[in-house]
């Protein structure tokens, strides 16, 4: 009984192991990140958070224990701080997962490799941001001054 007891009890905490998912890659033309900070996208980042330290590669590599379905997001500390950072959105529903994270200017470079859902995100991301870039309400704000101010 007691031999069943100690195989029960490894087979439980390897089951818990394989519950993650380690996220790594590099920050690419970043100039001031030193470190990111990670958290569920409803989630404060200034309370709720974990930071990440870049090496001096500016690779990093984190481990998620007991990831939920729920998006996260990881944005760089310094740019967090200053106002000026933009976040990377990613579903943690694979076992590893790697990014390469540009700056701003060049975000839509952004690669998100080993989640499907992260890649239909990030897609449906860039596919906003140069539609924004158009200026689709142009002619609406110009409207919308004249007669509702």
């Amino acid at each position: 009984m007691l031999i069943f007891a100690i195989i029960l009890l490894l087979f439980s905490c390897k089951e818990k192991d394989q519950n993650t998912c380690t996220i790594s890659g590099e920050v690419i033309s970043y100039d001031d990140c030193t470190s990111l900070l990670l958290f569920k996208t409803h989630q404060d980042p200034r309370y709720l958070s974990e930071k990440i330290k870049l090496d001096k590669n500016n690779t990093f590599k984190y481990t998620i224990k007991e990831p939920t379905d729920e998006r996260y997001s990881l944005i760089s500390e310094e740019a967090f701080i200053a106002g000026n950072g933009y976040l990377v959105n990613f579903f943690a529903d694979s076992d590893s997962i790697r990014f390469q994270i540009h700056s701003m200017e060049r975000m839509t470079e952004n690669k998100i490799i080993g989640s499907k859902k992260s890649n239909l995100l990030l897609d449906f991301e860039k596919e906003e941001k140069n539609w924004l870039d158009t200026d689709p309400f142009g002619k609406y704000k110009i409207a919308y001054t004249r007669y509702c101010h």
